[in-house]
């Protein structure tokens, strides 16, 4: 959902059916699977020194092993779910949206990939990873659209995503120091981590006041709330309880400000 759902906000601007061309739909297949092999099974390759140490790996979610055979699998589906869709990309789309699929492609791969490896350098791990999962949004309104989305909400999206990406920072704080990797979380410890995470929210719902409404207080209120929840846990990963909370929320959030945009594109 976190990458076919900023894609799929384009959908709420359509005017007729008629607008729905093909690249759209076949960006909207490789955003809903392909795209997320490049995201995350990067991510599992070059995470092995903290995932050994993460909790959240070894429960929550499925720790790889250390195999070399197994990793050429990765390698190899990665490579082939990707490549012919961004060849596509390459001949079949505009400019605009060829410049974003490609930095989508390069922020996937460097966030966790030497040389750059974002997500061990303070902060910038939050950035890259921030603007990453917006830049489906780019790229559909860039296939509708040809053009760049509007300032504001755009930027909203942007500051929510880097909210989010440094909140799920925080239940790795101590695996992440036990393997020597340094993040905004680790710098600022839990708690201060987590008052910049809620600002970061409730900048982004007063940014978006004047296209959601009394719905962007909503917003604000309920990150706020499980902002406020987490600071009252005593270690980073009893923040995990939360944390798990996140998928539903922002799949239901993200639901509501479709439907919002689908009427207001509809009847105002």
């Amino acid at each position: 959902m976190y990458l076919i759902g900023p894609f799929f906000l384009t959908f709420a601007t359509l005017t007729s059916p008629e607008a729905i061309s093909l690249n759209l739909i076949i960006f909207f297949l490789y955003f809903s699977f392909p795209a997320n092999f490049l995201v995350y099974g990067v991510n599992d390759l070059y995470d092995k020194d903290t995932d050994s140490f993460n909790e959240k790996k070894l429960n929550y979610e499925t720790s790889m092993s250390n195999s070399s055979t197994k990793d050429k699998t990765i390698e190899n589906i990665i490579f082939a779910t990707n490549i012919l869709f961004i060849i596509y990309g390459l001949i079949f789309l505009s400019s605009l949206s060829i410049f974003f699929l490609l930095l989508f492609v390069l922020f996937a791969h460097q966030y966790s990939a030497p040389p750059l490896r974002a997500k061990a350098i303070p902060f910038l791990d939050s950035i890259v990873s921030g603007i990453l999962y917006i830049l489906p949004f780019f790229v559909s309104w860039g296939i509708v659209y040809n053009h760049l989305p509007p300032l504001w909400p755009t930027l909203a999206a942007i500051i929510w995503s880097v909210a989010m990406h440094a909140y799920s920072a925080v239940p790795d704080i101590n695996a992440d120091t036990q393997a020597g990797i340094k993040t905004g979380a680790t710098i600022l410890g839990k708690n201060n981590m987590l008052f910049l995470c809620g600002t970061l929210f409730v900048v982004a719902s007063i940014i978006s006041i004047p296209y959601l409404g009394l719905f962007s207080y909503l917003i604000g209120l309920t990150y706020a709330t499980l902002i406020v929840l987490s600071v009252i846990e005593n270690t980073p990963e009893a923040t995990m309880k939360y944390y798990k909370m996140f998928p539903l929320v922002n799949t239901l959030i993200g639901g509501i400000i479709f439907i919002l945009a689908l009427y207001q594109n509809l009847f105002t």
